[in-house]
């Protein structure tokens, strides 16, 4: 594949006026000359015209991690329940969910807790609970949103039991929670650019074009049509 100066090289090598013609001094060659001139106009601009860098936005860790706590943590005590309730003799839960950033992906620490077991005459016959896990997540965009795949779960726990119940969750009911559209976001935040401008604007289109984790950030990098009205 020829990279984009030699392309641009010879499209001019293509375009330039030969020396006879520039040396001739004859009338003849005039219309020549400037269709040729124009054309080498239209290759410089061809070439000299930058590419359009995609427009990127960032979210935060912190962001991420309140979608996941409003969706799936939303009881009155902060927990989503895998097993039984608050009222239950057994019941197994997941709370206190912290999502942070390493190298290129997305990871996030839960900690379970509970009694698993069988109920028996009101009581809970079995053992307690106290795990803490992290799971390790890849982040992906597709048209207008954002979302995770390629989950990795190291050993949950020395309980079989226990995993059969936590590996679902942890695989895949956490994970489509953190997904967020992106277009919708930026629709609300938006709505209110009336009264910081005067000028109300819309986001008529968002394809996100790509995404990727830093340090502190999630970046997204996408294409947008906005008007003015």
């Amino acid at each position: 594949m020829q990279s984009f100066s030699s392309t641009c090289a010879s499209e001019l090598a293509l375009c330039r006026v030969p020396d006879r013609i520039l040396n001739s001094g004859s009338n003849s060659y005039l219309g020549t000359m400037s269709i040729r001139t124009a054309l080498l106009c239209c290759c410089l601009f061809v070439c000299c015209v930058p590419v359009c860098k995609a427009e990127e936005f960032k979210v935060s860790s912190g962001a991420l991690e309140r979608t996941l706590k409003a969706r799936l943590f939303n009881t009155p005590d902060q927990r989503y329940y895998l097993r039984g309730d608050a009222h239950s003799a057994c019941y197994v839960y997941a709370e206190d969910p912290h999502l942070f950033f390493s190298g290129d992906r997305i990871l996030v620490r839960v900690h379970t807790g509970g009694k698993y077991g069988k109920q028996i005459a009101g009581r809970c016959i079995g053992f307690p609970v106290s795990v803490n896990t992290v799971i390790s997540l890849a982040p992906i965009a597709e048209g207008e949103t954002i979302g995770v795949t390629d989950a990795r779960l190291d050993r949950v726990s020395d309980s079989a039991e226990l995993n059969f119940i936590l590996s679902p969750f942890l695989s895949h009911k956490l994970p489509a929670n953190i997904q967020i559209n992106a277009a919708t976001m930026l629709r609300e935040i938006l709505t209110k650019s009336t009264e910081t401008s005067g000028y109300p604007l819309t986001l008529e289109r968002l394809d996100i074009r790509q995404v990727h984790v830093t340090d502190k950030f999630l970046v997204v990098a996408y294409d947008s049509d906005m008007r003015i009205d």
